[in-house]
């Protein structure tokens, strides 16, 4: 996902302030849902003024992992938009908390696939999933607003493949995630059938109908796998075609440096679509089907969203202190897209990296990339979704570890974890992307991770040093000093370089773990200067 962006030194910087949304609630852990329908009849959102009430039915089914003592199971239904109605293959017992209990049946055991069929409706009460406006009906469901129009287990460690049927007024196009399986009359309506062959997290589970759309298609060969992938870009009639052809121009370029650095692309169609205004972000990274602010058919933008066909997508977050590989890994792509295309003497790279960094400081959240806390108490949308926190400084840390294991070795962890079958198509935690880390590098940098990650902040070093004659030898000693150590200590591999009097310098290394740690060098004679970190390889961090 990104913030809807403005173009500054070739890259976004975050202008948006996002929607309060609701409080996360537990998952069911003791089922496993394999796969979802869901059948809306939308023909009143379009004929009807700011009409947003629907009727709908859906299945799911669902493997029963454990059967506790009163049977029950339930889903997640948010308590003003969803009103549900006849169900079968369960005993319906209540809907409260945002949850729909059920009662399984008596002859249902572990280890059982159970089918559910639900009927239901949307209240028409305003919420953050399901936007209607005159002529267009869309989804974002992101992080937990699938709950709103349609009843799931909507946690991201729960994947499931997903099938939607959506009746339309006659002149509506229908996009969506997975492959289109045709388009059937019904009674002066349409009826279009979306349906997906790979598992996704519900918050990816979206579609968007208008009566404004124009499509374009196309296909992309993968040089990879030989692959002819389906191309779809939904635009609208005001919307500027030379810009939406540019991102046609950009996919085929786009796939060729992912896949090379990612492993093959993994589903079954690359799609944009722009959005109404209501759409509260700059883009969205649903499976196959990418969504965008209206009229931001932006490289970068586009970049930040495929990117997350890899990081998001085929490999989704275990819980919600890992979005940190979804957004972290996206935003840094958008620098490493600046690298990639220009000159390295204009230095552009670092100068993404530095905005990251100085939208990082000017913010200064106060939480970790990584808070355990989400897990159970999910904030507001304004608060989790934090550019200066789990885009911006995390795309720093990364950026980091590039420089901590060195550029090849980085890469050979990206592609070793983004083709790794334990999570392809599944889930990844922190703790596998550090294990992969660690197992390719042979050391161990948990202690990276862990500064980093777990906890907020950054050093603030009052380093000292001390140019110093000794037994005829010049010598150079170095105090490392951090603000705020008795909290956390920042360990780091360091480099200062000295320059000479002549105009020579001299770089110098070491590996601080404390403080008022010290460090002895032998220095030439004319030492005049120190720079701390001549290279910015610690980009989080301030001096003075």
């Amino acid at each position: 996902m990104t913030f809807l962006k403005a173009s500054v030194y070739l890259f976004f910087i975050s202008i948006l302030i996002f929607p309060l949304s609701a409080q996360s609630l537990p998952r069911d852990t003791t089922l496993d849902v394999l796969s979802y329908y869901v059948d809306l009849n939308l023909v009143e959102n379009f004929t009807k003024r700011s009409h947003r009430k629907f009727t709908g039915k859906q299945d799911i089914r669902f493997v029963v992992k454990s059967i506790s003592s009163d049977r029950f199971v339930w889903f997640h239904a948010s308590q003003k938009s969803i009103v549900p109605g006849k169900i079968e293959g369960a005993k319906f017992v209540k809907h409260e908390s945002g949850r729909i209990q059920l009662e399984l049946p008596e002859e249902v055991e572990t280890g059982d696939t159970l089918t559910v069929r639900m009927e239901y409706s949307h209240s028409g009460a305003k919420d953050e999933g399901f936007f209607v406006s005159e002529g267009s009906v869309f989804t974002n469901n992101a992080p937990i607003e699938a709950r709103d129009w349609f009843i799931c287990n909507d946690h991201p460690s729960d994947k499931a493949l997903f099938s939607i049927a959506l009746t339309v007024p006659n002149g509506v196009t229908v996009g969506a995630v997975g492959l289109n399986e045709g388009v059937t009359d019904t009674l002066g309506s349409k009826k279009w059938k979306w349906r997906s062959i790979f598992p996704m997290a519900t918050y990816q589970m979206v579609f968007s109908a208008s009566t404004d759309y124009k499509v374009k298609k196309s296909s992309v060969r993968s040089k990879l796998s030989g692959r002819d992938i389906p191309v779809e870009l939904y635009w609208r009639k005001r919307e500027n075609e030379r810009e939406v052809d540019y991102i046609k121009d950009v996919i085929p370029v786009m796939l060729d440096v992912f896949e090379d650095q990612f492993g093959e692309y993994p589903f079954e169609k690359i799609a944009f679509a722009t959005l109404t205004s209501d759409f509260p972000y700059g883009g969205m990274e649903n499976q196959s089907f990418i969504t965008l602010c209206a009229g931001c058919w932006y490289d970068l933008l586009a970049v930040h969203e495929f990117a997350h066909q890899w990081f998001g997508d085929l490999i989704t977050p275990g819980d919600w202190e890992d979005i940190w590989l979804n957004e972290g890994f996206a935003e840094y792509m958008e620098a490493l897209w600046i690298e990639r295309w220009t000159r390295p003497e204009d230095n552009q790279y670092m100068t993404v990296m530095r905005d990251f960094a100085n939208y990082y400081f000017l913010v200064n959240p106060k939480d970790a990339i990584s808070e355990s806390k989400w897990n159970t108490d999910l904030p507001p949308g304004e608060e989790f979704y934090n550019s200066a926190l789990i885009y911006k400084k995390a795309a720093c840390v990364i950026y980091m570890l590039r420089e901590e294991v060195g550029k090849d070795k980085f890469f050979e962890i990206l592609k070793s974890f983004t083709t790794d079958p334990r999570f392809k198509f599944g889930n990844a935690s922190t703790a596998d992307f550090v294990r992969i880390t660690n197992e390719l590098t042979g050391k161990d940098y948990t202690w990276f991770f862990d500064q980093w990650l777990k906890h907020p902040g950054h050093p603030v070093y009052m380093n000292r040093y001390r140019f110093y004659q000794e037994n005829g030898e010049d010598l150079l000693e170095v105090t490392f000093i951090q603000e705020d150590w008795e909290r956390l200590y920042y360990k780091a591999n360091f480099e200062l370089e000295v320059k000479y009097n002549d105009g020579s310098s001299e770089v110098f290394t070491g590996f601080n773990s404390e403080n008022g740690e010290s460090f002895r060098f032998k220095v030439k004679p004319g030492a005049d200067k120190v720079i701390f970190d001549p290279k910015e390889k610690i980009l989080l961090k301030k001096e003075y």
